[in-house]
């Protein structure tokens, strides 16, 4: 199997290599030996010698290098100090549940595990067991924490600093060519500071009234009309997929100034789904497809990154559309009763370089105002249709306050049950990254988590702690009626500290008047429960229910009445139950009632806001 002139070449090559060796060896052997050990040994035995001290300096080497080996590619240090949080499963272990993604259910099983295991470890605090070569490429040591006093300190302390390396598939979602995101961006204060300062009036309580009156209720209403009203009674509904067309209509719509059609929408939340599972669960789950060498092999990241120009593009069209917009009405100025936009204001601040930063700033603005509200309002829906006793609980609540007349308050039954969806099936259940500039102390333990490591918070263990919530895996609005000092400390779905959602106000505005709304008119009931996933978010998969018309029916006004209407719409219920007929009065009585409350609703709706 070997050529004959390759043998030749190797014995040659072979034979004056012994000769080199040989020469060398035997001209400088005596150069290696102390001149006292020369003189003790005699020549003979020289050999030897030299033979024993290589042996020894091999293994003098050998049990210095083998103890730095262990420590740079083992998993398994020896501990620096006793105050150090202990130590749990070893990071291939997470590795493995963010391929599938199902990371921050890893993260609660494992809380709840050590906790068994030892009293020691309910600390509420734990390292993950990483080598010194993997804690070169993720920039320290990496701690998971669910304690709710600690994970406070830790994410309002304004010397942490985001996980540059946990947060780069956001910038890869907006584009990793045009630099980081204001979401993304770890270092650099001004880079996220300026976007949020120029954009907080956006998020403004009055403000969020207006997208509340304006945008939400009316795109609710078109959807009722043209999806619910039309299907028959009982059908199966992909809950989720409509509550994301739903808000994606909604922020696009409030956020930038756009009608997004069913098709286009469709599109964006395909491509959003595809940065996000490739991105996401994927690359972090995946070395190769993390390191720009190397991930260009992977089709999915391929089509990520085509998904990602998609939504650039569709970015820029909303850029275009509204600048032409601003030239039709030749002011930028919102008129009387109309909401400020954050595309006026992305538009308006000058520290922008360029477009190019604001369109990756649009994407992430989009992509955190329809995914995770759309998850929480589907799980919202599967939780009440599977406890009909509460549904009927919120719904009577609804129905009561309709009565009264409170179009603008939101019944204590509905923010209770927007709380405990939100403390059940937190929307960012992985959590957020934190890399700790001080040592932070575990409270109510001797531990401490030493500077320079990373803090993983996942929200799914925080909110179903179960020293914190009874029953932490079971759905009970009523537990929010008198909550405990500790359940509000730990109660952090939105996180908090500087770098905490901005759009939380709109997120909650959104799910009160999507759910007052659907549970006022129909009863829902589970039709397939299906799975959970969070890949980047958590949201169910397979989840079907349907839609049962209840009380009331809706009621459109004349288009006359319209325009001077504080509502679109009006609930008008079959057994209102009034103060007039707990006292048994008669029909006549509630006829005047009413035709007083008429005329009084039409003077009323006859005035500006």
């Amino acid at each position: 199997l070997i050529p004959d002139a390759l043998v030749d070449y190797y014995k040659n090559y072979t034979a004056s290599a012994d000769n080199m060796l040989f020469d060398y060896y035997k001209n400088y052997k005596t150069e290696l030996i102390p001149d006292a050990l020369v003189e003790a040994v005699p020549e003979e035995h020289h050999d030897t010698v030299i033979i024993v001290a290589v042996c020894l300096a091999i293994l003098v080497v050998f049990s210095i290098v083998k103890p730095l080996f262990d420590l740079m590619f083992s998993g398994r240090q020896p501990r620096s100090s006793k105050t150090v949080p202990p130590m749990g499963p070893t990071f291939d272990e997470l590795v493995e549940y963010w391929k599938k993604g199902e990371p921050a259910y890893w993260a609660l099983r494992t809380f709840r595990e050590l906790e068994q295991e030892s009293d020691d470890r309910c600390c509420g605090v734990f390292e993950v067991q990483t080598s010194y070569i993997l804690r070169f490429f993720l920039g320290g040591r990496v701690f998971l924490a669910r304690d709710g006093p600690t994970v406070r300190k830790i994410l309002e302390e304004p010397s942490t600093l985001k996980w540059k390396q946990g947060y780069q598939m956001l910038k890869d979602i907006s584009g990793s060519a045009f630099g980081d995101n204001f979401l993304s961006e770890s270092d650099n204060d001004w880079r996220w500071k300026h976007v949020r300062k120029s954009t907080n009036t956006a998020f403004s309580p009055a403000n969020i009234r207006l997208i509340s009156r304006n945008v939400i209720s009316k795109i609710v209403d078109e959807w009722m009309d043209n999806t619910l009203a039309t299907m028959k009674e009982g059908q199966p509904i992909d809950i989720h997929y409509q509550m994301k067309l739903v808000t994606a209509k909604v922020i696009v719509r409030a956020a930038f100034d756009y009608e997004l059609p069913e098709k286009e929408a469709s599109l964006v939340l395909k491509h959003m789904e595809t940065c996000g599972w490739e991105f996401g669960a994927k690359s972090l789950g995946d070395p190769l497809r993390s390191m720009s060498l190397t991930r260009w092999m992977y089709k999915g990241i391929r089509e990520a990154r085509e998904s990602t120009g998609y939504l650039r593009t569709f970015c820029r069209k909303l850029l275009a559309h509204h600048h032409a917009s601003l030239q039709e009405s030749s002011s930028s100025s919102s008129k009387s009763g109309q909401q400020s936009l954050i595309i006026d204001f992305l538009i308006n601040d000058a520290n922008y370089k360029n477009d190019d930063e604001r369109i990756s700033d649009m994407i992430m603005y989009m992509g955190a105002g329809f995914d995770t509200t759309a998850g929480t309002l589907a799980f919202a829906l599967l939780e009440l249709a599977k406890n009909p006793a509460e549904q009927e609980t919120l719904r009577r609540a609804l129905v009561q306050q309709q009565q009264q007349n409170k179009q603008q308050s939101c019944p204590p039954e509905l923010k209770h049950v927007v709380r405990e969806t939100l403390r059940l099936h937190v929307a960012t259940a992985n959590g957020s990254g934190r890399i700790i500039k001080q040592d932070i102390s575990v409270d109510g333990s001797p531990y401490v988590i030493p500077a320079g490591s990373i803090v993983t918070i996942p929200l799914f263990a925080v909110l179903r702690n179960g020293e914190v919530y009874q029953d932490p895996d079971e759905f009970i609005p009523s537990r929010w009626e008198t909550p405990s000092e500790q359940m509000m400390q730990t109660f952090i779905p939105f996180a908090t500290g500087s770098r905490n959602c901005q759009g939380q106000a709109l997120a909650n505005a959104e799910m009160e008047v999507v759910l007052s709304k659907l549970i006022a008119n129909y009863e829902f009931k589970v039709v397939e429960e299906g799975t959970t996933t969070c890949p980047m978010t958590h949201y169910p998969v397979g989840m079907s229910l349907s839609a049962h018309k209840k009380i009331g029916q809706i009621q459109q006004q004349q288009p006359q009445q319209k325009e001077n209407s504080i509502k679109s719409r009006e609930l008008v219920f079959d057994d209102p139950v009034t103060p007039a007929n707990k006292q048994g009065s008669g029909d006549d009585d509630d006829a005047d009632v009413f035709n007083i409350m008429e005329v009084l609703l039409k003077l009323l709706k006859s005035k500006d806001e």
